[in-house]
């Protein structure tokens, strides 16, 4: 399975490809839709809810000793770090594009 190995060449996915056959294949794609649609989409769901559930929790700690105003700009701040587990999620889509390609 190409996502359990180090690299792989166009020429290897086009003999595994061969050797899986119509039905492999079939199989195949069905477990790569499975894993980047529903598994990999609710992890990073779960990841990005978790960081943000992090920055309220510490964004409320705060909360008593900052202005307003500086809360907001942190707050701010803070949020884009939500976005990161976002990225492993779009990257793994690309790769997994390429492999059903």
């Amino acid at each position: 399975i190409p996502d359990l190995a180090f690299g792989c060449t166009s020429s290897s996915l086009h003999k595994l490809m061969g050797a899986l056959q119509a039905d492999g294949r079939r199989l195949y794609l069905g477990i790569e839709i499975w894993d980047s649609f529903v598994y990999s989409f609710g992890y990073t769901f779960l990841l990005a809810s978790s960081l943000q559930w992090c920055i309220d929790m510490g964004h409320n700690s705060n909360s008593n000793s900052n202005s307003n105003s500086n809360r907001k700009s942190n707050g701010t701040s803070l949020l884009h770090i939500r976005m990161l587990a976002w990225v492993p999620w779009l990257t793994d889509l690309v790769e997994n594009a390429t492999h059903v390609y």
